[in-house]
């Protein structure tokens, strides 16, 4: 820092008015919490649960642990072999069972994107928003039924008009 330079503190608190040696506790202070242990046989582990990785700094809820699941879910996914138990080969069947099920009822991620539909088709090049007065857009529809009306006219009349074709 500059020695020129004057801080807020040394403004507003002269420094002679407060020495850090000054300083002392009054005699009947009492530390807080002086009757509890501090620190017990679980502190370690707490601390270490604190700054834990996402599934097991959480406290409640649904939580998997990781070890678990890459270490059984190859197993159970294999074929059991056929000199095992019935107790295991049970087991077997059961763990896949249940996995196929988790598999159909899980749904597939919902996109959280949100987006407006009329929005998204408005800037393709098929659905283009303008402003038109309504006599502008009863005189195109009235063009246009008046096209298409022509057109099946016209094709009906050269349906009539063609001569039959025999096959022969």
């Amino acid at each position: 820092m500059n020695q020129g330079t004057v801080t807020h503190e040394d403004q507003v608190i002269p420094g002679d008015l407060f020495e850090e040696d000054d300083f002392e506790l009054p005699d009947e202070f009492v530390p807080f919490l002086e009757s509890r242990e501090v620190a017990t046989a679980m502190t370690t582990d707490a601390i270490a649960l604190w700054w834990a990785p996402f599934p097991y700094n959480v406290r409640s809820g649904h939580t998997a642990r990781a070890q678990d699941i890459p270490l059984i879910k190859s197993w159970y996914l294999e074929h059991c072999p056929g000199d095992q138990r019935v107790k295991i080969r049970v087991s077997y069947q059961k763990l896949l069972k249940v996995y196929v099920l988790n598999k159909l009822r899980s749904k597939a991620p919902a996109n959280h994107i949100k987006k407006n539909l009329l929005r998204s088709l408005g800037q393709t090049k098929f659905f283009q928003r303008t402003t038109l007065d309504w006599v502008e857009v009863g005189l195109q529809v009235c063009r246009q039924g008046y096209n298409m009306l022509n057109l099946l006219i016209h094709r009906k009349n050269l349906n009539v008009r063609a001569p039959a074709r025999r096959r022969g």
